[in-house]
């Protein structure tokens, strides 16, 4: 909503704003500073191309949608976000959630380990992520114990590994389940909110500062252009 908000007004004001100050100096074009120069100039070639920028937008919207539903896509973007230092714990505490919820919920009704950890592994939309389940279940397969088979894999936390394979010794592998992925919900509702707190106003803050040197540099240029006819 803040984007859409932030190119909005950018829109605004270079398609109605700044053509009003163009139109009062249009005779001092060449004796305003490069900067303002620019500013004119970049509002005029909006306002001659604005249908087709509108649309190359429109393209941009549209192909985003059609990215967001590709799985590779997806997984490159989940990859891109965990590497980064705001957004790599959210992307791990989202993984966890998924994983342990579902799958202490899968196993408290009835359904067995592995058929269990395929459903986990088809919440996952990075297929990176989805063959580290795919390793689990194999191992699973092979005799071992869920905590183990994920102890080399980095899918979770590393203290929820033995919290695990506490769980699986005491025979409550699916109430530890839910438990961790109940007490990591809360953890991501959290980092959501604190990075949806840093993100509004740095681009509110990022906008204002726009849309405040725009006016400036168009109103130093009339003053400037006054002094001159003084």
């Amino acid at each position: 909503f803040l984007v859409v908000a932030a190119i909005g007004v950018f829109f605004f004001v270079m398609l109605k704003v700044i053509p009003e100050f163009a139109r009062a100096l249009s005779g001092f074009m060449e004796k305003m500073d490069p900067q303002a120069r620019m500013i004119f100039g970049l509002s005029q070639f909006i306002q001659d191309h604005v249908d087709l920028i509108l649309g190359g937008i429109g393209v941009v919207l549209v192909g985003g949608l059609l990215l967001s539903r590709s799985r590779a896509f997806i997984g490159l973007l989940l990859r891109m976000l965990a590497r980064l230092p705001g957004t790599g714990r959210i992307v791990q505490y989202q993984q966890t959630v998924f994983f342990c919820s579902t799958l202490g919920t899968l196993l408290g009704s009835g359904v067995d380990i592995t058929s269990s950890l395929r459903l986990v592994r088809d919440l996952f939309r990075d297929p990176y992520t989805a063959q580290k389940v795919d390793q689990v279940i194999a191992e699973v397969r092979q005799g071992h114990r869920v905590s183990d088979a994920l102890a080399n894999l980095h899918l979770l936390p590393d203290y929820v590994i033995p919290i695990l394979r506490v769980g699986e010794e005491a025979g409550e592998l699916d109430t530890m389940a839910v438990r961790i992925g109940g007490f990591y919900e809360d953890r991501l509702d959290r980092a959501l909110g604190r990075l949806t707190s840093i993100l509004g106003p740095s681009i509110l803050m990022l906008v204002s500062m726009m849309i405040a040197w725009l006016i400036i540099t168009v109103i130093t240029a009339l003053i400037s252009v006054n002094e001159l006819l003084v």
